[in-house]
Order: structure tokens, then sequence, then C-alpha cells
């Protein structure tokens, strides 16, 4: 009599060493990137690209600490990557700002245009000729770079003001003040979705909770035609005399992988069935993970062979 197979979760475990060293140099690394982008957009800047490019860095730094702190818990992945990569943005406008800031502040004239903000348009023009008289959408200018110059949100709406360049030099298009604050908000949020999700991800990952590792070793044990749900739901029988029927699934035009995941520790008890569906991609197929299975070795081992032996002769379907 077999014994159903239970679906693999994540414990959702953490350390508070590993909180707090995750959160820190997400922290760090977004005020680092923040830094650096603020820098490199002096000389070019690249839409869609440095945000993607920032994010992927921010991602690499977040993902090999939730490795090597074991961090299982999907909720702390989310956040602490939601809010390292808003961070970054904050940082590179910030650093923006004061870049800006220091330049007004080191005009030998900026003592004589500061104060002028502080009046009216009238006192402005009191003692002016005609021709040297500010006009209102002038006045308007030079309120909004004062105020660029000292704070942080006054730089934003300076900047927003000026907008985002989007398109070749030849024809570049000008976003506006609204459609700039648009596109920052795309830009910070699609970036931090990016961030957040996919560290979520690295948290879901197969790991042994006996000997505390990661399922890092995987191999796939075969490729078939066949509806992935209907795989899965066979392999989640925990049936190895139904394991071959796996392989007569050839009236779905879908191809299916399953994957072991397994443990360096060789005194783990467990490994992991992964059931896939594989997708045309650019290169190579790509596997959209279907469901995930905890088996004991033995079981593995017994399906492994079991498969192995009715796949004999027979070649692995090539996505559509």
């Amino acid at each position: 009599m077999s014994a159903t197979l239970p679906r693999f979760q994540s414990d959702g475990a953490f350390t508070n060493k590993g909180l707090i060293n995750l959160t820190l140099s997400l922290l760090l690394a977004s005020i680092a990137l923040g830094f650096a982008a603020n820098w490199v957009s002096q000389f070019f800047y690249l839409i869609v690209l440095f945000p993607l490019g920032m994010g992927f860095v921010l991602l690499l730094v977040g993902n090999w600490m939730v490795h090597q702190y074991k961090i299982r818990n999907r909720q702390i992945c989310t956040v602490t990557g939601l809010l390292g990569a808003l961070l970054m943005f904050v940082s590179m406008h910030y650093f923006e700002f004061r870049n800006f800031s220091k330049e007004m502040h080191a005009n030998p004239n900026w003592e004589n245009v500061e104060p002028l903000a502080e009046m009216t348009l009238e006192e402005v023009n009191a003692d002016s000729a005609p021709e040297d008289r500010v006009t209102a959408e002038e006045f308007e200018d030079l309120k909004r770079v004062v105020a660029a110059s000292n704070s942080f949100m006054g730089y934003l709406h300076f900047a927003a003001h000026i907008g985002v360049e989007i398109g070749r030099s030849s024809s570049e298009i000008n976003l506006g003040y609204v459609g700039t604050w648009i596109y920052w908000l795309l830009e910070m949020g699609l970036t931090a979705a990016f961030v957040a999700f996919t560290l979520r991800s690295e948290a879901d990952k197969p790991f042994c909770t006996h000997t505390e590792s990661w399922m890092d070793q995987s191999n796939v044990i075969a490729q078939v035609q066949g509806d992935p749900n209907a795989i899965l739901g066979i392999l989640e029988s925990g049936s190895l005399e139904a394991a071959p029927s796996i392989l007569s699934q050839g009236e779905s035009s879908k191809v299916t992988q399953i994957e072991l995941h397994q443990s360096t520790d060789p005194d783990s008890p467990n490994q992991v069935i992964e059931v896939s569906e594989l997708v045309p991609g650019k290169k190579e197929p790509q596997a959209n993970s279907i469901g995930l299975l905890l088996a004991s070795k033995e079981h593995v081992a017994a399906l492994t062979e079991s498969l192995m032996k009715s796949q004999e002769g027979t070649e692995a379907p090539a996505p559509a």
C-alpha cells in the first residue's frame, strides 16, 4: 500500500542573526548602489536598463544572504526586498540632491540670489529698470531652484519640472512634470517587485530541516510528453506501480520535466521531487515549476529506477 507524498513547503524559519544581517546588507547595498548610479548618471543614464541592473545586483546580495543564513521566511524576504529596492532609488535621488545643493551654494552670487525667493515679485522688481524686470515665470523658476537647493522634496519637484527625456537625441520626448513622477514610480515599483518576489522565491527553495541544509544538488530524472498537473497527481499518489503510466500521457502537447533536489549532506533522509512544465525559450526551454513533493531517499531511488526502465528506448520530447 503506497502512502501519499506530501507537498513540500518552506517552514518559514529564520534566525535573528540572519534577519539582522539580511536587512543590514540590503540597506548598505542599496545606499552604495544609489551612490554609484548617481555618479554614473552624471555621464549617461539608460532608462529601464539601469534600474534592472541595479535591482539585479541588489538581488545577488539578498540571495547570497538568504542562502548563507538559511532564511526560509517568505514575508521577511518580501519586505526586506521591497525596502531595499525603495531605499536604492531614494538614495540615488538624494545623492543627486546633495550634488545639486553643493553646486548651488558654491556659486559666489548665491548669497544674493537665495533671499529673493522669500520676496514677492513686486519687491524683486521694485528697483529694477523695465528691461531688467523678472517675469512671473522666471520668478517661479528661481523659487524652485532655491527650494531644490535647500530640501530633498524641493529638489524632486524641481527635477520633475525639468522632466525625464526618453528617446534618441534627435527625437527626445520630455515626459513633463506628471509624466516624470509616473515614470519614477513605475521604475521604482517594478524594480522593487522584481527584487522582492525573486528574493521570496529563494526562501521557497528545497531545504532539509533534518540536516539544516539547502538541497542544492539537482538532476533531471525524466522529461516526458504529458500534462504536468496530471503527472504531479500520479507522483503525489506515491504509487510506484502507477509511475510508469507517466510515460503514457502523450495525448497532451505539453512537456513535463521531473527533477530531483537533494542535500549535499549524506545524512539527509528526504529529497524533493519537482514537477515543471517546459516552455520554449530564446535559447533553451524554460522550466515553470508546477509543484514540489517531499519523498524519502528509498522512494526516490525506486521511482527513478522504475522510470529509467520504462523510458529505455524512448527519446525525451522537445517543447513545442
